[in-house]
């Protein structure tokens, strides 16, 4: 065997990293050829350390050597199972990382699965199983051209990417096409999200345009899985499992706690609204208690612009420790949910929700604002209420009426548990054993497609609010395009304004699918693309 220097210097030739792609065709396959010749101590220790200087810049010798072993060798010998390969955008205690682990977890018991993270690797709590590898890349720099280099080593029957708003990220589907590897998009969040988000608006058109690539683009639920059907063909419904065991009724009718779980650092979680509504809430039920699990921030300001913190707020309405407590980020949120009453959303948007199925499985109904796509867990009136968006006196209405009517609580609490049966690992996970089996087993696009039509996608029931709703964010966004792009100052402000009344002119007079088709070539298609991918960045 070679020295590493002599084999590297021999095809090293320009820069490794070429384009998207990562490293070269010749220097990749050198690569390949060293981890699978390595064996002695000697060799796997020199391997290793090409290996981490090359894609996985770990400062830990030792892990370097676990990958080589237990990750790439087993990859590149075409074991009898078929490798499935996940990529998360970090390793926190969210919410896509527990559904992940869950979902890795199960189809484990069928392929052989790595879950590859980019930093910060922090969380401890969500356990893979040992049938599951997972692989850190550490450091910021060239780490999508790292992620794909990996990829490409260990060429998986089907990869799965997360965190497909993100601009740096989403043109890996069209990356792994060209390259003949099979792609699931997994999109967790809201598919309007990007729209309501100045920093992610460089891959609102970019994300349509990449997700076509992947074999399938799967969103959480039904409103944003068919809103993304209007663009592309590729769409399918996959709900998140949940991750809690249903448990035994606790049902304690003289205690008033409301709990809220979430990410309330960020700002899109209206911790303002939450302590509004339960300011409203504690007028009528003076006993009532409100728990906040979650990282938060009392010097925020809720949304951006409010002349308070969300520490004024707690003192204007007098909320003090006895009756609001913020507890931050827990790595084990059972015991909360045992000990709640109710549980409150607050959220302008979400992907899914899964707080939502973690408090069916504790009998927690729910009060929410109405975010498109959350009707798929919470019906209202049976396991839970659903409210105007932003309508903080008709959710504190709601948590009232449940807090002071015994019988209703109790009977929403049985149907919570009952409901959440829908999302249970057993019928999420043969969902994506499916879904794996026809992207494996289909030679083309189409086929593929028809699948995913059949099978994997159910209409709206009410045709006529979804495409309302859609209209609705498609004016937005085009609004916060007139707005924001005015700020930049390079394209004319009037320019922009005028692309936004075209857009909102042909949502109103032609229909949102005649909108949606001229899309590319209105306002979210060639002026949203020269905004976005032109000279602005």
């Amino acid at each position: 065997m070679k020295s590493t220097t002599e084999q590297f210097d021999a095809v090293w030739g320009e820069s490794i990293h070429q384009s998207r792609l990562g490293m070269s065709e010749e220097s990749l396959g050198v690569l390949g050829e060293m981890c699978m010749a390595a064996s002695s101590p000697e060799e796997m220790r020199s391997v290793s350390g090409v290996l981490n200087d090359l894609i996985l810049w770990s400062r830990d010798d030792q892990y370097a050597s676990q990958v080589l072993t237990e990750v790439i060798q087993p990859a590149l010998r075409k074991t009898e199972r078929r490798v499935l390969f996940f990529h998360l955008y970090g390793w926190l205690y969210g919410g896509a990382e527990r559904a992940i682990t869950s979902v890795a977890n199960h189809l484990s018991h069928k392929y052989r699965v790595v879950v590859s993270v980019f930093e910060p690797v922090e969380n401890a709590s969500f356990h893979l199983g040992p049938e599951v590898a997972l692989v850190p890349l550490y450091g910021n720099r060239d780490r999508v051209d790292r992620l794909v280099s990996l990829v490409r080593l260990i060429s998986p029957d089907v990869f799965v990417g997360n965190n497909n708003s993100i601009p740096e990220f989403v043109g890996i589907y069209r990356d792994l096409r060209s390259l003949g590897i099979k792609s699931v998009a997994y999109n967790h969040e809201y598919y309007f999200y990007p729209h309501n988000h100045k920093e992610l608006y460089p891959s609102v058109v970019e994300r349509n345009r990449a997700l076509a690539h992947a074999s399938a683009a799967c969103f959480l639920t039904t409103f944003s899985a068919n809103a993304y059907a209007l663009v592309n063909r590729n769409a399918a419904i996959m709900p998140n499992p949940n991750t809690f065991p249903v448990q035994n009724s606790h049902f304690n009718p003289g205690r008033k706690t409301i709990l809220a779980v979430g990410r309330f650092s960020d700002p899109i979680k209206r911790v303002d609204r939450l302590l509004d509504a339960f300011y409203l809430v504690s007028e009528a039920h003076p006993d009532a208690k409100l728990v906040v699990v979650g990282p938060y921030n009392l010097d925020a300001r809720v949304p951006f612009d409010s002349p308070e913190t969300v520490g004024d707020i707690l003192r204007r309405r007098h909320l003090d420790e006895d009756r609001v407590t913020f507890v931050g980020q827990q790595e084990e949120v059972s015991s909360y949910y045992e000990e709640a009453d109710a549980f409150v959303l607050t959220s302008e948007n979400e992907g899914f929700g899964m707080v939502l199925t973690e408090a069916g499985s504790f009998g927690l109904p729910s009060v929410l604002f109405s975010v498109p796509g959350l009707d798929d867990i919470i019906v209202d009136g049976v396991n839970g209420f659903i409210v105007p968006q932003g309508d903080v006196g008709a959710m504190a209405e709601r948590l009232s009426k449940i807090l002071g009517d015994v019988d209703l609580r109790r009977r929403m609490s049985e149907a919570a548990r009952h409901l959440v049966g829908r999302f249970a690992i057993e019928r999420v996970g043969a969902r994506w054993e499916e879904l794996i089996s026809l992207i494996l087993t289909s030679n083309n696009a189409k086929t593929i497609e028809e699948g995913l039509s059949l099978k994997f996608m159910t209409s709206v029931s009410d045709y006529g609010t979804f495409l309302r709703l859609v209209a609705g964010e498609l004016e937005s966004t085009a609004i916060k395009c007139a707005r924001w792009g005015g700020d930049r100052g390079v394209v004319p402000y009037t320019s922009v304004k005028a692309a936004a009344e075209k857009l909102s002119f042909n949502l109103r007079n032609h229909g949102l699918k005649a909108t949606a088709r001229k899309a590319g070539r209105t306002l979210l298609g060639m002026t949203r693309e020269r905004l976005i991918t032109g000279k602005w960045w």
